[in-house]
């Protein structure tokens, strides 16, 4: 279904993908792939979800192998969140002020079937941006990175704040279409047309897939 979704969107080709990645200068950025955002989409969509992380794990081999650099963030929360924004939005929208995902000593903040291996980036991150309040710019910089390809959950919340953010801080931002999910369909193909038309490129995981194989 994400395929169909955004077929129409404008995609790399392998060749394009492959003079613009140089293995040793990119990170593939792997988002909250935890087990509560994973239950959030299928209850939302019901397919969406369980698809990309089987294209993400496929992905993440074929990055190894290429050798690129790995990073994985997760949100996590705590019974008051801190964050001021977010408790004045919660009020105003009428929902609880106590996070209910994500929340530390339950397994929902554990990734969902992606494991980092040693030399692996982790961030733990309290909001949408993966680079707010966390060092992960400062892990990337020291590691001459300069081109981000993103995967992840959500498309329409921590995919696009956090591809936006590097964006702003200089990254070259490529994501993986079929590798994010959002809780709908539509909301998906949305967030990568605003993302594709401001501040990224997208590419499809087969498409990845074939040109990093060339690196191995």
């Amino acid at each position: 279904m994400n395929a169909l979704a955004i077929a129409t969107l404008p995609h790399l080709d392998t060749e394009s993908f492959s003079n613009i990645v140089d293995p040793a200068r990119c990170a593939l950025l792997v988002i909250d792939l935890q087990i509560d955002s994973n239950a959030c989409i299928r209850v939302a969509d019901g397919i969406l979800g369980d698809g990309a992380i089987a294209v993400v794990e496929q992905l993440i081999m074929s990055a190894r192998a290429a050798g690129l650099t790995i990073a994985f963030t997760r949100s996590e929360s705590w019974p008051e969140l801190s964050h001021p924004a977010m408790l004045r939005l919660k009020s105003r929208k009428t929902l609880p002020r106590e996070a209910t995902v994500f929340r530390l000593g339950r397994s929902g903040e554990d990734l969902h079937q992606v494991k980092p291996e040693p030399g692996d980036i982790q961030v733990r991150k309290p909001l949408f941006d993966s680079f707010h309040g966390t060092d992960l710019h400062f892990q990337l910089k020291r590691r001459g990175i300069a081109t981000l390809l993103i995967a992840g959950i959500s498309t329409d919340g921590a995919v696009d704040n956090t591809a936006r953010r590097a964006f702003h801080l200089d990254y070259d931002v490529i994501i993986v279409s079929d590798a994010c999910a959002a809780p709908t369909s539509a909301m998906h193909k949305a967030a990568l047309g605003a993302l594709e038309r401001n501040v990224a490129l997208l590419v499809d995981a087969e498409t990845a897939v074939g040109a990093l194989s060339r690196f191995e």
